[in-house]
């Protein structure tokens, strides 16, 4: 096949085909190659992050005309014991639970010795975004009372992730950051803070350029609508800024600024040259490849790392099988950052409370995943069922009645689909909203199908059958109750594991897809993600013959059985309209 670049297509009826190539993202791979090759010698942490792996001194001597030095440590005009003093006030005054004040009782020990990394192991719903909130609070009011002006970058592979924790310092009341990239891809709250950059390398553009972009993009975003009227108010104070060249000051804040966030990627801009941060925070450190988490600690003569994340959970996407994705043990880019400090003999701190799971929920991936160490921060009162009549915990058995289909690469369940779409109709007419509603789904085939259907099934306005001939209802009263059907059923939403890391919901439904055991439906990183999304009900649609194979999900199938209403038929299920 011959690639030819036409521009725009020309003369394209209905039924022609077109075929999109989604090509790698070349700049990032350049950034990630370059700052292996220069990563300099004199980096602080170099020495930790090399480990007891032995290294060509002689070359890196000569591409740097350099030797290993260390810089000064970090040293603070205050005494251990204030410094003590002032963990254990934010720990009392945050009421942080003991395995979050670990993390600030371990930073005592960074000021005074040699350069080193924490390792965070933050498992589901255990307040990790919370701990690192209060974390840079606490290192910027001790560098405030010593008088120095230490500096934090706080990185990501995701605008997500770098945006959670930023929206969480706003929270607290804490605005001395400002966030780099693109406006487009950033929450709306983090706006005001934001200095606009979108393009590294040889496709940066003139400061003024980028201005007139970001007054652009604003611009869009305010005509484009979907916005609520808070986020119509964040996204107006940005344009202002944009527009009375506040935007603008904040670059040449950028170099005194207390904190600064920004994904990996974005680290390479030139707008972040000649900055230094001695502490480095990256956060979801276990999800991406080790040359990206390099990208922010060699750049910006990195002193102190803290690199958070649950190798428990999904390892970085990789489309390569030569990438060795598998094999942690010999390395490759499968073996992260975090895992190889784990190997050196680094011990995470574990936050082992989770605030999210009803415990029922909790004890299967607390025994299949985390050796029996978590402790439920919540209890089954605290996750009271939204309805009485929803179990918490549901597996629905497709038996006989479905076999799974093929789409491309991909797998799709027409069956399963109708069960899922018929548990969400029973959901939704038991009052709960559609925001508080989650499909999780192992192949994006079974993605689209559910999304496809669902917007079938949404009623109307004019869907008068929706309704009774006996209600007694004006014709203005059934459009707004069919419109807020409508705008619930939107708002759910329906992904793949890989998408749904990091969010949660009231209520999730998992769909298998497989009638046969082969696939990714057993692989324990996406399962235990699959189970760790739903806070008070869990409803599992697969077929028990295909799973019970697995011991993982061997372990679930039990657990469901044992429980009131908790193993049903789907064909029965779906007649009596009854959980």
């Amino acid at each position: 096949m011959e690639i030819v670049s036409m521009g725009k297509p020309l003369n394209i009826t209905n039924n022609q085909k077109l075929f999109a190539i989604r090509g790698p993202n070349f700049s990032t791979l350049v950034s990630m190659l370059d700052n292996l090759d220069e990563l300099p010698v004199t980096l602080p942490i170099l020495p930790v992050l090399l480990g007891h792996f032995k290294i060509n001194e002689k070359k890196i001597i000569e591409v740097k005309q350099s030797s290993f030095k260390k810089k000064p440590t970090l040293k603070l005009s205050l005494e251990r014991s204030e410094i003590e003093n002032f963990a254990h006030d934010f720990i009392e005054e945050y009421k942080l639970n003991p395995s979050q004040a670990n993390v600030l009782i371990n930073a005592v020990d960074w000021f005074g010795s040699d350069p080193s990394i924490t390792l965070v192991h933050g498992v589901f719903g255990s307040g990790k975004s919370f701990m690192l909130v209060i974390f840079i609070i606490f290192l910027c009011r001790i560098f405030e009372e010593s008088e120095v002006k230490i500096r934090i970058l706080v990185s990501a592979a995701t605008n997500t992730a770098v945006d959670r924790i930023l929206l969480g310092l706003i929270e607290q009341g804490f605005t001395k950051f400002i966030r780099v990239g693109s406006l487009k891809r950033i929450a709306k709250p983090v706006l005001p803070y934001t200095l606009h950059r979108e393009r590294a390398g040889k496709g940066e553009v003139s400061e003024e350029k980028e201005l007139q972009n970001a007054i652009r993009d604003l611009k869009d975003m305010l005509n484009d609508g979907g916005l609520d009227k808070e986020e119509r108010t964040y996204v107006e104070k940005s344009l202002q800024d944009a527009k009375s060249g506040l935007m603008k000051e904040r670059s040449k804040e950028i170099k005194k600024i207390p904190v600064v966030g920004v994904t990996c990627a974005a680290s390479v801009f030139s707008i972040l040259d000649e900055n230094e941060f001695q502490i480095v925070i990256l956060d979801e450190c276990s999800q991406m490849v080790e040359p990206l988490s390099l990208l922010p600690v060699g750049r910006f003569g990195c002193q102190k790392l803290i690199l958070v994340g649950d190798p428990k959970q999904l390892p970085p996407t990789l489309t390569s099988n030569f990438s060795n994705a598998n094999n942690k043990v010999e390395g490759g880019l499968g073996k992260t950052l975090f895992d190889r400090m784990q190997q050196l003999q680094i011990e995470p701190i574990i936050l082992k409370t989770q605030y999210r799971l009803h415990p029922t929920l909790s004890s299967i991936v607390n025994k299949l995943f985390y050796d029996n160490i978590l402790i439920d921060g919540v209890s089954k009162a605290d996750r009271d069922p939204l309805s009485t009549d929803i179990p918490t915990l549901l597996f629905c058995d497709t038996a006989q009645y479905g076999k799974e289909q093929t789409a491309g690469i991909s797998t799709f369940n027409p069956f399963e689909v109708t069960v899922i779409v018929n548990l969400i109709q029973m959901l939704l007419d038991r009052g709960i909203s559609g925001k508080q509603i989650g499909v999780i789904v192992f192949y994006k085939a079974q993605q689209e199908k559910i999304i496809q259907t669902l917007l079938e099934v949404t009623p109307k306005t004019k869907d008068n059958e929706w309704f009774d001939e006996d209600d007694d209802l004006t014709t203005t009263e059934k459009k707004k109750i069919i419109q807020e059907r409508a705008n619930s059923t939107k708002s759910i939403q329906v992904s793949t594991v890989d998408a749904f890391q990091g969010a949660e919901k009231e209520v999730i439904i998992i769909g298998t897809s497989r009638t046969e055991y082969r696939g990714f439906i057993d692989d324990p990183n996406r399962l235990n993600v699959a189970l760790t999304r739903a806070k008070r009900h869990l409803l599992i649609v697969g077929k028990t013959e295909t799973l019970i194979g697995n011991k993982l999900w061997r372990c679930v199938l039990e657990t469901a059985a044992a429980l009131p209403m908790g193993y049903q038929d789907a064909n029965a299920l779906a007649k009596s309209q009854n959980f």
